[in-house]
């Protein structure tokens, strides 16, 4: 985010992945509605497809604040 390293903390995950930049392509043009806001691009790996989302939208206003503050400590 903005050139810094954030983590999350979740319940699981059940799988981390490292995308190569070229299998990331932009959202479908196909993909609509109020969700495409989300959706920064899609990841490919071999048939699989995963979503990316952009953390700045699914993190509300004040959760952004707060990764950013304590970034920048």
């Amino acid at each position: 985010m903005d050139g810094r390293v954030v983590g999350l903390l979740v319940d699981a995950a059940s799988e981390v992945l490292r995308l190569a930049s070229d299998s990331i392509e932009p959202p479908p043009d196909m993909v609509s509605g109020i969700g495409i806001d989300y959706i920064t691009g899609v990841g490919k790996i071999g048939e699989r497809i995963i979503i990316l989302l952009d953390i700045r939208k699914v993190l509300n206003n004040g959760e952004w604040q707060q990764v950013s503050a304590n970034n920048s400590n």
